[in-house]
């Protein structure tokens, strides 16, 4: 299956990671009809991807001890940096695409010049986490990252002060995610929960980002922890989340949608007994999707919160989902090993339709 996939910000190509190919991605120009690009020069499995903000650069982070970068115009490689580490658990590009943020596995997090490769800053000794996905802050001077003690921690890549947030510390932080205005964040953690079985649950917290605070959380699945905030003017911000829900010996999943201001919930709808894996709105606001292991995409109005149609094809389980750019398409990648690419033209007609009734 893919493991990884990104969708460039001019929305011509799609670049993935398939566990299968271990060693080399595939880009794809969806432009144009064909078979997709191949990116050699890994040895072993690749465990993280960034496409830059302008399309034009590439990075991975393997199980090879290297990060390599590539051209995504001319797919020739352009740097091949070693890491004195067994791996790079993690690559992200600061918002203005200038510098490439990395985790590796001796719980560092550098800062490299996105062009050059030339180190900026380090942030090391402090236990990172280094399995966390990196989540730069929409000021591209600061990073969210989670420690060993399951506390979050701001780093500032000009100062170099670490600050933490204080958190209720559960057992594992799985990811984060900020705000497009940076004043939110949302983090996964799992926690052993009390319920007989040993099982291990996972709980998606809605915290402050200056202050640490909490102000929501919402018990998910194990793999239920993609998480959407609204894009900016769109209204007021809001999140969404999957949850589960234990009813006797069954369970049901679905979606929330919370105040990203207040935490309060806004509205929550259950899809039905497959856990929702997946969860993005629309660039506009006015449209959300959901997917997961009942292999369907659903639509949803984002205003009214109807379930708008239901969109069939992928033969597995439907982990990732993104928008292009300017919402004209829609990309959904699945444990089936393929990534399809949606035109939502004909759900625009369907929300127009549905409004004016």
């Amino acid at each position: 299956p893919i493991s990884w996939f990104r969708v460039s910000h001019d929305e011509s190509m799609v670049v993935s990671f398939d566990t299968a190919l271990q060693d080399s991605g595939r880009l794809w120009d969806v432009t144009e009809a064909g078979e997709p690009w191949v990116l050699a020069g890994h040895t072993s499995y690749v465990y993280g991807l960034a496409v830059s903000p302008d399309g034009s650069r590439i990075a991975s982070g393997g199980w090879d001890d290297t990060i390599r970068c590539w051209d995504a115009r001319t797919l020739r490689s352009t740097a091949t940096l070693p890491v004195d580490a067994d791996w790079v658990g993690g690559v992200a590009f600061s918002p203005d695409g200038t510098l490439l943020a990395a985790v590796d596995s001796r719980h560092r997090l550098r800062i490299l010049d996105a062009a050059t490769g030339t180190p900026r800053a380090e942030m090391a000794d402090y236990g990172l986490d280094r399995t966390m996905p990196i989540t730069w802050h929409p000021d591209g001077r600061r990073l969210l990252v989670a420690v060993a003690d399951r506390e979050i921690s701001v780093f500032d890549r000009e100062s170099g002060a670490v600050t933490a947030a204080p958190l209720e510390r559960l057992r594992e932080f799985r990811s984060g995610i900020v705000s497009p205005d940076g004043t939110r964040f949302v983090r996964c953690d799992a926690a052993e929960l009390d319920l007989g079985i040993g099982d291990v649950e996972a709980r998606l917290l809605l915290c402050a980002t200056d202050s640490g605070r909490e102000l929501a959380r919402v018990e998910c699945s194990n793999n239920g922890f993609k998480i959407a905030f609204s894009p900016p003017g769109a209204g007021p911000l809001r999140v969404l989340v999957p949850f589960r829900r234990r009813q006797g010996q069954h369970e049901r999943h679905g979606w929330c949608l919370l105040d990203g201001r207040t935490g309060a919930k806004i509205a929550e709808r259950e899809v039905g007994r497959a856990a929702t894996m997946a969860v993005a709105f629309s660039p506009d606001g006015t449209r959300f999707v959901t997917g997961g292991y009942a292999r369907t995409i659903h639509v949803w109005d984002a205003e009214h919160l109807d379930e708008l149609v239901r969109l069939n094809g992928h033969t597995d389980y439907v982990f990732r989902l993104a928008f292009s750019p300017d919402g004209s398409r829609l990309y959904s990648a699945s444990g089936d090993g393929s990534v399809r690419v949606w035109d939502t033209a004909p759900l625009s007609s369907v929300l127009l339709a549905r409004r004016r009734q």
